[in-house]
């Protein structure tokens, strides 16, 4: 994946930010398709996470500070709560070793900022349409 933009730089480089909910549903090149089954919920979320914002799995999971790695890793926590059915502390656990708090305040941000930043809220509006 080194040197291939991710499906939101290729839609900032177009200007186009405003069709993101409608490009995820549309899709993204072929060879960069979400899965289509997957048994468990939690590793599709992840899956999705990582392949949306081009970043590895064990990236996703290092307990990193780097802005780029943050935001993802919030957002799958957000998915996982919503979505998974898991406790949070399952959820912390399988997130690289993190306390349960820390999941429900990647939630609440995350909750949060989709009242104030439409890039966020059209990124999560467009992995929730991918991992449905």
């Amino acid at each position: 994946m080194i040197g291939e933009a991710t499906f939101p730089q290729r839609m900032q480089r177009n200007g186009n930010m405003e069709d993101l909910s409608y490009m995820a549903l549309v899709g993204m090149r072929k060879e960069h398709q979400f899965p289509v089954h997957y048994s468990n919920k939690c590793e599709l979320i992840i899956l999705t996470v990582c392949i949306w914002f081009g970043i590895t799995e064990e990236e996703l999971l290092r307990k990193k500070r780097d802005r780029e790695i943050v935001e993802p890793r919030q957002i799958c926590m957000f998915l996982l709560y919503k979505y998974s059915g898991l406790p949070l502390k399952k959820i912390a656990k399988r997130m690289g070793g993190y306390d349960h708090t820390t999941v429900i305040h990647s939630y609440q941000k995350i909750r949060d900022l989709m009242d104030v930043d439409v890039r966020i809220r059209q990124t999560v509006q467009a992995l929730e349409i991918k991992i449905q």
